[in-house]
């Protein structure tokens, strides 16, 4: 079981917070200013929620991660920060305590471990340049609680060209559970690895979603297995369909596999699939004059699921090609076969003509 992390990090940030927040506390108060940084994509976290100990209201970061809490009593305490990437990693960020003075304003700093650190992590040594990790973690999709005991597969083929035999395609699977936090992981994998990931629980499979380890150490997957019921719950997804120029596409065929009940997109490019199991769903777009496109979606039974999907790019389309029988399509404007079919009198074909080799019209008439 993977533990959790906890990461402080005191260095100063590297924009200016005062002139984003205001230039100092109300008088005789602290306030924390701080930002909340997804090391993995290397960028701040919005939407993350900050907590502060022993203050009941929370804070949620801005578009570039930044928060600030107003009007604390000068005092010792901790910053955490939630979001549902830090929970699907099995982190907790929370720093150590630290004192904030009467008329002072503190900085903190709080950031997701690289992905880099965190392959290390969960398999327990350095990746190394052609070794990667596939991990992750299987949840409810109604509850979000871990799913513990699922066996999740990830397949993958190797393709190689041998002087002999030309192509040889290798393919490999491999298994592992879920613990009681719902995670897996996968160690010791090529660096260009191009496959598909699949939980399955007491015969009940997820879709198939895409992975790649192809540009990182680490690709991380968080996948929604529903609980057996006698009545299985389901879902909505909905959402739009654009062009790569951000048009709207009509009449695009949209399906959830698992459903077989295709939908069309309407005039602004929407659509609506309803009745499709909770879980990990693949969605399968496909259109005239596009290459199609799918998309795995965690459906649940709380709310309608969000699909933005790109159509692109368009696929060459020929002419059609219509092929006429010139000789032919004459002697059928004259009737000759209609003739010919209906029984009456003697006719010679092309190839009788060239049989005889005749100088004059009568020579066939002998």
């Amino acid at each position: 079981m993977i533990s959790r992390a906890a990461v402080l990090a005191g260095a100063l940030l590297l924009f200016r917070f005062s002139a984003v927040f205001g230039q100092n506390p109300p008088a005789g108060t602290a306030r924390i200013i701080g930002i909340v940084v997804d090391s993995t994509h290397g960028i701040g976290l919005e939407g993350a929620e900050v907590m502060v100990s022993g203050v009941s209201s929370t804070v949620t970061t801005d578009s570039l991660g930044r928060f600030a809490i107003e009007g604390l009593v000068p005092g010792t305490y901790q910053v955490g920060a939630f979001h549902p990437l830090i929970e699907g990693l099995g982190l907790t960020l929370i720093t150590k305590p630290f004192a904030v003075g009467r008329d002072s304003t503190g900085i903190v700093s709080l950031a997701i471990p690289s992905v880099k650190t965190l392959a290390s992590k969960y398999c327990g040594s350095e990746p190394t340049q052609s070794r990667s990790v596939v991990a992750g973690r299987v949840l409810d999709p109604d509850t979000d609680e871990p799913v513990r005991g699922a066996t999740v597969s990830l397949a993958w083929v190797d393709i190689s060209v041998a002087r002999k035999t030309q192509i040889v395609r290798t393919p490999h699977e491999l298994h592992a559970d879920t613990d009681a936090s719902g995670f897996f992981r996968f160690c010791g994998l090529p660096d260009d690895l191009y496959g598909t990931v699949q939980a399955t629980r007491s015969g009940a499979p997820t879709g198939e979603v895409a992975v790649s380890t192809s540009g990182s150490p680490l690709t991380f997957e968080t996948l929604t297995l529903a609980s057996p019921r006698p009545v299985p719950a389901k879902g909505v997804v909905r959402g739009t369909v654009l062009s790569l120029e951000g048009k709207p596409i009509e009449g695009a065929r949209v399906e959830a596999p698992v459903t077989g009940v295709p939908r069309l997109t309407k005039a602004d490019g929407t659509f609506i699939i309803d009745g499709i199991p909770t879980g990990t769903q693949l969605i399968v777009v496909r259109h005239l004059g596009f290459e199609p496109t799918s998309a795995a979606v965690n459906v649940t039974s709380r709310q309608p699921t969000e699909l933005r999907v790109t159509l692109g790019p368009r696929v060459n389309i020929m002419d059609p090609v219509l092929v006429t029988a010139r000789r032919n399509y004459v002697l059928e404007q004259k009737g000759f076969f209609r003739r010919k079919n209906a029984g009456w009198g003697t006719y010679f074909t092309r190839e009788d003509v060239e049989k005889r080799h005749p100088q004059y019209l009568t020579d066939m008439l002998r």
